[in-house]
């Protein structure tokens, strides 16, 4: 398992790759915003060699900030119930 520092700027254990990548891109693009983090340096920064990472399990950077956005809105729906 590997840990790598989440938006909120704590430690969060990501043992899946696409794990990884989506907490290292929610990272990158509230440092940043999303226009300016290229699908390169989320991968290199998750730890993957395969810049086609990203788009293995994503199909690209916009499909990969819709899963982080499903992600946002699941977590505050579970909260609110």
């Amino acid at each position: 398992m590997e840990t790598v520092n989440d938006a909120r700027g704590t430690d969060e254990v990501a043992p899946d790759p696409r794990d990884r990548i989506k907490v290292v891109a929610r990272r990158l693009f509230a440092d940043r915003g999303i226009r300016d983090v290229p699908i390169r340096e989320i991968a290199r920064e998750a730890g993957q060699k395969n810049v086609g990472v990203v788009g293995y399990y994503f199909g690209n950077k916009e499909g990969l900030v819709a899963e982080i956005l499903v992600d946002a809105a699941r977590l505050i729906e579970a909260r609110r119930n």
